[in-house]
């Protein structure tokens, strides 16, 4: 403890003194004043200790507390500080006395606590010498400086507030020592100024208090301090969604983030804690295979909740609660089409209900034990940190499949011969959040069997790779099931045919991102709103699909507006088709830029007269539009004379899904609306569907894609 020889005071005493020296230390005395024989000190007068010691040597000095007043130290005494002093040398403090085995230590004016001290010195041969002194109080002191010391959890009065130094941190030095109820008075070597204060005692267990800066003009109380408990607690349950403990075995992880070392502790009847934990930063972590698969885990995934800083003092509970599975998703693992050679961990994570992982067997079949909670979809991937994928190999599109939903039959195919296509997100500068960029998937089908691929989306960074089996394909970009609607437009929305050949990379493919800023009322007039039945407002901007920026926008039944939001370009707008009438104009060309904040757009309509009809010379059946679509698409065909039509629409391997019309037709130009559902009324699934018109012995087929 030598911060307190720091601090002592040099002061020159004119004092004369006369001594036998020897070759080691014999004695050791208190001067006041100049008086060898005084054996008490009042606070403000000056203190000097002389002492002899073999020439040149290098002595131990101590001054301790002497509890027991017995002028020698004890096991009783309290040692302030130690400290080793050369003959002659001037540091930490100097011997003033230029003899050869003599020393004259200055204390300075006494500000020390009014108590009993002893000093003693041992010299370099062990030899020693020890004498005592009183330190009366100050009668007058020029001001006092007081306060209390506490201790979290101790009532005064108690022996663990007492006896606790208390002292300035300059030159003079003052202090003093605290009674059983931690009151201390610090006497004041003069009336004003500004001293740092602060306690010197390190209480086991307890973080000892910062220093405070006092400025006193007089006498100058309420300087208070409190040693708060040092360490702290980290406790909690591991439950189900019901508040009900799940009791097993659980091992719980206290992860210091600093050093990376983990403590571990196992759940007991569905709770634990860790105790004694020193400040810093952690987080909790659990061994995932304790819960799965009868329940998913929040753990494994980074989540903020369970990383936090622990101060002196802190209890911090930390439950972890776990949804238990009910239901599968399930799916293999292939290598180029067949069999793995070996079994490869599959993770699928929710951002409501948790983590859940499984092995794949040798035949490649996992299944994934998860939770139908919110309904939410599943992120799904190959957990390549714990079985990487062998050389040479790489993962089919890419390794995540993003908004699975539970039931759903995944494949994750290994290709070793493989092309690329790559690029980058192209930043909007108004868009400084990264989530903005993370609303949308593509997915890519093969061509030409129009066969589901992958989904691609891109969460981790801007940049993106999509690997490939060689051949051709088309893909659709669309806002991702279960997300905000996107802050931005992209451009392109899809793309219509992309050749990938073995082992190049060279095709890069960037998706720019524009800021939705422009509000756009389109109003239909002149129609009855009754008769709005799957009408839609097309738009394009700054090119055709799928090289635009893309708007489909329903009007609401009973409505004749409809309102969206675009970003700069130069738009194109697609009045709706509604039977029986005709919009003007058909479609229009507007450029909206940047400043542009709000566009009404008027379609007015007409009634179409049975003497204005104009009859077509020939069967036809036009382009669904929009293709693709979401929510529903407007089929327009044709028939040259009144005749036994059949439209409907089937599936890639030519199973009817829905009949649309069946009967007679009159001759002239006609719309159908199919709303993505079969006879029975259920919703299909996204992929390719074919639209046919038949009329007596001819047909026309249209392809169309459907993206959910």
């Amino acid at each position: 403890m030598s911060r307190l020889g720091i601090y002592l005071v040099i002061v020159v005493a004119l004092i004369t003194f006369q001594a036998n020296y020897a070759s080691a230390t014999t004695f050791v005395n208190f001067s006041v004043d100049g008086d060898t024989s005084a054996t008490a000190v009042t606070q403000g007068e000056g203190l000097v200790i002389l002492a002899d010691c073999g020439p040149g040597n290098t002595v131990t000095f101590e001054f301790w507390i002497d509890a027991d007043a017995s002028g020698t130290v004890t096991d009783m005494d309290v040692d302030l500080f130690t400290f080793p002093m050369e003959d002659n040398g001037d540091t930490p403090v100097p011997d003033l006395d230029p003899a050869d085995g003599a020393l004259m230590i200055p204390l300075g004016p006494v500000g020390f606590a009014p108590i009993f001290y002893v000093c003693r010195i041992v010299d370099a041969d062990s030899s020693s010498a020890s004498d005592g002194i009183q330190v009366l109080p100050n009668p007058d002191p020029p001001a006092v400086i007081s306060g209390h010391i506490h201790i979290q959890g101790v009532t005064a009065p108690s022996s663990m507030l007492a006896y606790i130094w208390v002292q300035n941190n300059d030159m003079p030095l003052v202090s003093a020592i605290t009674d059983d109820m931690g009151y201390y008075e610090l006497n004041m070597l003069s009336s004003s100024g500004t001293e740092t204060i602060e306690p010197r005692n390190d209480i086991e267990g307890f973080a000892t208090p910062e220093p405070i800066e006092v400025t006193y003009d007089g006498d100058t109380s309420g300087i208070d301090f409190t040693y708060n408990v040092s360490t702290a607690c980290v406790y909690g349950d591991v439950k189900d969604i019901d508040d009900n403990p799940i009791i097993r075995d659980v091992h719980i992880y206290l992860v210091d983030q600093s050093s990376g070392e983990r403590t571990e502790t196992v759940t007991s009847g569905g709770s634990y804690i860790f105790t004694d934990v020193e400040p810093g930063e952690y987080k909790i972590d659990v061994t995932t295979a304790d819960l799965i698969p009868d329940y998913l885990t929040q753990l494994y995934w980074d989540d903020p909740y369970f990383h936090f800083t622990l101060a002196a003092g802190d209890s911090i509970r930390k439950d972890l609660t776990c949804y238990p599975s009910d239901t599968t998703i399930t799916g293999y693992i292939t290598m180029d089409g067949g069999i793995p050679t070996e079994g490869f961990y599959i993770f699928a994570f929710n951002t409501v209900m948790g983590f859940t992982k499984s092995l794949s067997t040798g035949e490649g079949y996992f299944e994934l034990h998860v939770a139908v909670g919110d309904t939410s979809p599943y992120r799904v991937r190959v957990g390549t940190e714990i079985t990487p994928i062998p050389e040479g190999y790489v993962v089919e599109g890419t390794n995540y499949l993003w908004d699975e939903p539970v039931g759903s039959e995944l494949v994750f195919n290994l290709i070793s011969d493989f092309g690329s296509f790559s690029g980058e997100m192209v930043a909007d500068p108004e868009m400084t959040d990264p989530d903005d960029y993370y609303m949308h998937r593509i997915t890519i089908y093969s061509l030409p069997d129009s066969e589901f691929v992958t989904h691609m989306t891109n969460v981790y960074g801007r940049e993106y790779t999509c690997y490939l089996s060689p051949g051709d394909y088309f893909g659709v970009l669309s806002d991702r099931p279960g997300r905000p609607s996107p802050p931005a437009m992209v451009k392109p929305v899809g793309f219509d045919s992309l050749h990938i050949a073995s082992g190049d990379s060279s095709t890069v493919m960037d998706f720019h991102y524009n800021e939705r800023h422009c509000d756009v009322f389109v109003h239909l007039t002149g129609v009855i709103s009754d008769s709005i039945c799957n009408a839609k407002v097309i738009a394009e901007g700054d090119g055709s699909w799928p090289d635009c920026y893309f708007v489909e926008a329903d009007i609401p039944p009973g409505s004749t507006t409809v309102m969206f939001e675009v970003c700069d370009a130069s738009w194109h707008f697609v009045a709706p088709s509604i039977p029986g009438y005709t919009p003007s104009p058909a479609d229009t060309t507007i450029a909206i830029d940047e400043s542009q904040t709000l566009l009404h757009l008027t379609f007015e309509y007409s009634p179409t007269g049975i003497d204005e009809v104009v009859k077509p010379l020939k069967l036809a059946l036009g382009q669904n539009i929009p293709n693709p679509f979401n929510a529903a698409t407007r089929i327009d065909y044709s028939i040259p004379a009144s005749s036994e039509v059949e439209l409907g629409i089937y599936d890639i391997n030519g199973r009817l899904t829905r009949r649309l019309v069946d009967g007679n037709i009159e001759a002239g130009f006609h719309s159908a609306i199919w709303n993505g559902r079969d006879d029975s009324g259920r919703a299909v699934s996204s992929g390719i569907y074919l639209v046919r018109l038949k009329l007596d012995d001819r047909e026309i087929c249209r392809r169309m894609m459907l993206i959910k």
